[in-house]
């Protein structure tokens, strides 16, 4: 069966309404009864083959062949015995998909995210360790959370468009024999189907700490089509006119790198369009992971900021401005610190101790004001007339952090701004940043995806485009 990718919005659907449903008084069924099974039959076997692909096949802590999902082929909707079986089966397959169905799948398959690949996990124990789920929670803004549905009770909270009566409904499909009439039992069936979808339209997001492919929606190196829809955009203006202190954001990668593979390495492009007016400011992109995989230099770079009084979230993407007096926090050190080098230095916050980084920024624009020739490579000006901005291709490889461990800094990046780097006095400095996920387009050679080519010297116009950013 081709698979659909369980992140794509438009697979979902809103509850059938009875009321819209033409009942046919000359016969079993109903108006497109078959047509409503099968949505549902559908439906529900994305949702097992979500969780087959990135949980079961190729794990090495399950042998294969040893779970079978619930059968949901070959159904007929003809009379109320066969309806009433397929309903069955549906409601046994979704309840495979959380903890306590006697088949056990998602206890031997939902824990410990290291046993989808091919390496023993570090610890050695395939069925024990962090629990995690097959799908992610979702907020009342319809975007997933980092918290997971184990229990079929957990999709009942804030923001969920299935209620408890959703799932004693479920529980039980109408039998025919139950009603009086034929229009009864087609009603309540329908209503069923209701509950059904509230449900399934929870499991949206499978665990994005896999790394997982879909063969339907694989996207191959050099493919004009993204296949990524990452984008993210944080301004002054939306943040406030911070000064004398660095602003951090935590980025998940999770989309990013699963774009493209390339032998075991996984990888995605990002257009990265900067903006730094008035007075100069700062970004500097740091990995989360020691490129020597040693443990103590990992540890270095997930510490919080030089002076930083708290730990970043690692939950949310939002801007983060922590409180502090020293190291970068210090205002009357602040210039200095923010337009040298050596960054990004981090600290303990107990002993006092601070780190010079491992390693260099992955990016660093460099304490400068953009759209000029200053630029620091890999930054670039933009083939436009008067740019403003400046332009970076960013190959974003699972190099950069962790993957399936477990650890909330999996697939995550650092992105630091340091507002007015070298006159944080100037009330007048201004900064904009855009991220764009490209997938597998290769913006360092297809420069037209990113800002165009470069400034020639002439103020010529041009036709291309800059980084093609929507929200």
């Amino acid at each position: 069966m081709a698979i659909r990718n369980p992140f794509e919005f438009s697979q979902y659907s809103s509850s059938f309404s009875v009321d819209n449903i033409l009942l046919d008084s000359s016969g079993i069924g109903i108006t497109g009864i078959s047509d409503l099974m099968s949505f549902v039959v559908t439906q529900t076997k994305i949702r097992q083959e979500a969780v087959r692909i990135g949980y079961i096949n190729n794990n090495p802590g399950i042998p294969q062949g040893s779970y079978d999902f619930v059968n949901l082929d070959n159904f007929l909707f003809d009379t109320p015995g066969s309806i009433f079986l397929a309903s069955e089966r549906i409601r046994d397959s979704i309840l495979q998909m959380f903890k306590g169905d006697p088949s056990m799948i998602y206890e031997r398959s939902a824990y410990k995210p290291t046993i989808i690949t091919n390496e023993p996990p570090e610890d050695g124990v395939y069925d024990e360790g962090k629990a995690g789920g097959f799908f992610h929670k979702i907020s009342q803004v319809g975007q997933p959370m980092d918290e997971y549905y184990e229990e079929i009770s957990d999709l009942v909270h804030n923001g969920s468009s299935a209620n408890s009566g959703d799932i004693n409904a479920i529980m039980s499909p109408p039998s025919f024999e139950n009603y009086i009439t034929l229009k009864q039992y087609l009603i309540a069936q329908v209503n069923w189907i209701n509950s059904v979808i509230s449900i399934l339209n929870q499991l949206r997001f499978i665990h994005k700490k896999l790394v997982i492919t879909y063969p339907f929606t694989q996207v191959e190196s050099g493919n004009s089509n993204s296949g990524c829809d990452y984008s993210y955009s944080v301004s002054n203006s939306t943040v406030g006119n911070v000064s004398n202190k660095p602003i951090e954001i935590i980025l998940d990668m999770s989309e990013v790198v699963s774009s493209c593979t390339e032998g075991s390495s996984t990888y995605g492009y990002l257009c990265i369009q900067w903006t730094s007016s008035s007075s100069p400011s700062r970004m500097v992109v740091m990995r989360t992971k020691s490129p020597s995989g040693n443990i103590e230099e990992t540890n270095i770079l997930r510490k919080p900021i030089w002076g930083s009084t708290s730990s970043p979230n690692l939950n949310n993407q939002d801007p983060q401005i922590h409180d502090g007096n020293t190291g970068y926090y210090d205002s009357s050190r602040y210039d200095d610190l923010a337009s040298g080098g050596n960054l990004l230095k981090t600290w303990d916050i107990a002993s006092g101790n601070s780190y010079d980084p491992p390693i260099s920024p992955i990016i660093d624009s460099g304490c400068l004001i953009t759209g000029d020739f200053s630029t620091i490579s890999p930054f670039r000006n933009g083939d436009q007339p008067n740019q403003a901005s400046d332009f970076a291709c960013l190959r974003v490889t699972n190099s950069y952090f962790t993957t399936n461990t477990g650890s909330e800094w999996d697939n995550k990046l650092r992105l630091v701004i340091f507002p007015a780097c070298s006159d944080s006095d100037n009330p007048g400095f201004s900064w904009t940043l855009t991220i764009t996920c490209l997938g597998c387009i290769d913006c360092d050679t297809n420069k037209v995806e990113c800002g165009g080519e470069p400034f020639n010297g002439s103020s010529s116009s041009s036709s291309q485009s800059i980084c093609n950013f929507s929200e």
